[in-house]
């Protein structure tokens, strides 16, 4: 499922820009939606921190990468 903007190659210049600082950490960007996905995103990331500052792993919760990147 891909969840880019047709619309604008802006849109694409600009995660590829946001993501090259992930990139260089050796960590792997994931497009997850548009700015109007970006108030779950950021709950749930909230909950999953919550969930490790706690002392749990909260990788139990997600599915595997693979499955996700598939």
């Amino acid at each position: 499922m891909s969840f880019r903007n047709p619309r604008s190659d802006l849109g694409l210049a600009a995660r590829s820009r946001v993501g090259r600082p992930r990139r260089d950490l050796g960590c792997v960007p994931l497009t997850v939606g548009g700015l109007d996905r970006a108030a779950c995103l950021e709950a749930a990331t909230a909950f999953l921190i919550g969930l490790w500052h706690s002392g749990h792993d909260p990788r139990t919760l997600l599915p595997p990468f693979e499955v996700v990147t598939a």
